[in-house]
């Protein structure tokens, strides 16, 4: 069940451009383009000699947080199966919780029971019990066969213990497979602004790519409008947040999801009055010349794994996974 990766937003250029000069010392030479201290957003020189290592990142978020335009939203990406991008970004927002509230939302939860985690967390301050996050994630319906607990389960604890908005930010794999099927209206808000011909043939090869050439060529289409619609809800969700809390909101998600060029910061561009966005990639080494399509690119040690297509090629027909997201 993988993940997906922001298009910064004109107020976010501040932020980032005091972020340049941080990055620039942590990380070598400032981006192609960006000599005169204002970063072109989304843009690295080719290879991985800007991407930053996990040490560096406490400090490039403490200057955007510090600059004048802050980020109204954070997008931290991962790849679902490293461990080390869980961990890392938990200390992260650890180290965060300590200056600033803010909202955690997060993919792995569906938006469709947020009134049950709001309802959990209420009653337990009502009572004055104790809400573990256990508990809490139940009331959430977290799917624990598609998620790692280990993985996901401190960032709900984290939220109960600094008492920080826990919103559920992910479409149903329900409501995104009737989509799919055509058996859903799919909102406007599922093309972002500027949606080209080519950002759609782009995210149909990101599609054929994550399933290994697996897919029918018919089931491609169908999965686009699909993803489309699950970035467009994300970006609604987060949209909300910001609006209802008056806090910044952090997004924990995949990589696919967070990236420029064709994730969640694409609809995020719908958002009046406009939003500081602020994308972070966490990628292993080596970074990939692709790496231009986040604002902040995290090197981290690559990970032994599985070949992932041995997987798809076992599934049942019908069932296609949702990889490279």
């Amino acid at each position: 069940m993988p993940g997906r990766w922001s298009q910064g937003r004109a107020r976010g250029r501040l932020a980032l451009a005091a972020m340049a000069l941080t990055l620039a010392a942590c990380a070598g030479p400032m981006p192609e383009g960006a000599a005169d201290g204002r970063p072109q957003q989304g843009r690295l020189a080719p290879g991985d000699r800007n991407a930053a290592d996990v040490s560096a990142v406490p400090a490039l978020l403490s200057a955007a947080f510090a600059a004048r335009t802050p980020p109204d939203v954070l997008l931290l990406g991962e790849l679902h199966d490293n461990a080390g991008h869980h961990e890392a970004r938990l200390r992260w927002l650890q180290e965060l919780a300590r200056a600033r509230r803010f909202v955690l939302a997060m993919e792995q939860l569906d938006s469709d029971h947020q009134d049950a985690i709001d309802a959990a967390r209420r009653d337990a301050a009502a009572t004055g019990t104790r809400l573990d996050a256990r508990a809490l994630a139940d009331a959430a319906r977290f799917d624990a066969r598609g998620w790692s607990w280990a993985g996901y389960g401190p960032f709900i604890a984290l939220a109960l213990r600094e008492d920080l908005p826990l919103v559920a930010a992910n479409l149903s794999s329900t409501r995104t497979a009737r989509i799919a099927r055509g058996q859903a209206q799919v909102p406007d808000a599922a093309e972002p602004p500027g949606w080209s011909a080519a950002d759609e043939a782009a995210l149909a090869t990101e599609i054929r790519d994550g399933h290994c050439g697996l897919l029918p060529e018919r089931a491609v289409a169908p999965m686009v409008r699909a993803q489309r619609s699950r970035d467009a809800h994300i970006a609604g969700v987060l949209v909300a947040a910001h609006r209802a809390h008056g806090l910044p909101v952090v997004l924990i998600a995949g990589n696919g999801h967070v990236r420029t060029d064709l994730g969640v910061p694409r609809h995020l561009q719908r958002a009046q009055p406009p939003l500081a966005v602020l994308s972070v990639g966490l990628l292993e080494a080596p970074v990939p010349a692709d790496a231009r399509r986040f604002d902040i690119v995290v090197r981290t040690p690559g990970q032994v794994r599985e070949d992932p297509c041995q997987a798809l090629r076992a599934r049942p027909p019908g069932r296609p996974a949702e990889a490279g997201r």
